[in-house]
């Protein structure tokens, strides 16, 4: 039966346009054949031998008695089918019709059910793989928190690192720029920075001397360092903005200039102190000794002759 089949498609294949071989044209077949389910094989099988089968009873004789005639009258099935009467053609190709339809209705009934069989399997492997690519997309997470947390802690300890760095950078300026500082404030240069106040009282004229002069209030050589600079510098703005009547004002030394320009980088590496060291920079209050530097540095108080009305 699958020789006719397969015969039948030949057959098939053969009226279709094409210029094949009569080998390609076998093997066309047989393939075809095989690559169709077992069902729709055994469903074309069957109708094919249900046909044959038909056709084979057509070809045997049946025999009637006619009327008035005393001798049967035997003729074959397939003539006395074609000369029937339409209803009963019509009953002759229903029962066929309906054989054949019971037959491909219960095949289809299995077909659909192997092919829900088959969409449930799939739909479980999908299930399954989804599950097993839910499971890689947590893992993927995990991984990637871990890895962000990492991060995070090699950015803080980097961080860390660099403050701790900055700030030993910073103590080190310091410690330089302190070592400065009273290197400036040891200086002989402060011998020639003074200031000469003229008044005049019930004695007659008084000419008091203060700053770095001979009196060295302010500045002195030999009590110099820094964490006296805060009282020395607040002696002298408090000096030069006392009541005086004329003041004879001294030139701008450069010693004085590297004394602001230091206390300014001092004031500025403030920030990034390590706390001993910022202990240190407040404990000499560094940042007013700046602004009464700053006051100190202004035009008024340096070369010339400042008149000044006495303050009621």
């Amino acid at each position: 039966m699958n020789r006719f089949a397969i015969w039948l498609i030949y057959i098939w294949l053969w009226w279709r346009p094409g210029t094949k071989s009569d080998t390609e044209l076998r093997l066309a077949a047989c393939r075809y054949w095989m690559r169709l389910d077992w069902l729709i094989r055994f469903g074309v099988l069957t109708t094919a031998i249900l046909l044959a089968s038909a056709f084979l009873f057509s070809l045997s004789e049946t025999c009637s008695i006619g009327a008035g005639n005393s001798e049967p009258v035997c003729e074959m099935r397939l003539i006395a089918f074609w000369y029937a009467p339409a209803n009963e053609v019509g009953d002759t190709l229903a029962g066929l019709a309906g054989a054949l339809a019971f037959l491909w209705l219960v095949l289809t009934v299995f077909l659909q059910g192997k092919e829900l069989r088959a969409q449930r399997q799939e739909l479980q492997l999908t299930r399954i793989e989804m599950k097993g690519q839910s499971a890689a997309t947590q893992d993927m997470a995990a991984a990637m928190k871990q890895q962000s947390e990492a991060a995070h802690e090699q950015i803080a300890y980097l961080r860390l690192q660099n403050e701790r760095e900055k700030r030993k950078g910073a103590s080190e300026d310091f410690d330089g720029l302190c070592k400065l500082v009273e290197k400036i404030l040891g200086s002989s240069d402060w011998e020639k920075v003074h200031w000469l106040a003229r008044e005049w009282g019930g004695d007659g004229e008084v000419v008091q001397e203060f700053g770095l002069g001979g009196r060295r209030e302010v500045f002195s050589a030999d009590d110099a360092g820094i964490s006296r600079l805060y009282s020395q510098t607040l002696s002298l703005v408090t000096r030069l903005d006392d009541e005086i009547v004329e003041t004879q004002l001294p030139p701008k030394y450069a010693c004085f200039r590297r004394l602001l320009e230091a206390v300014k980088e001092i004031n500025d590496l403030r920030h990034d102190l390590s706390p001993d060291r910022l202990a240190e920079f407040n404990g000499w209050k560094l940042d007013r000794v700046l602004v009464f530097l700053l006051k100190i540095d202004e035009d008024q108080y340096w070369s010339g002759i400042s008149r000044r009305k006495r303050k009621k």
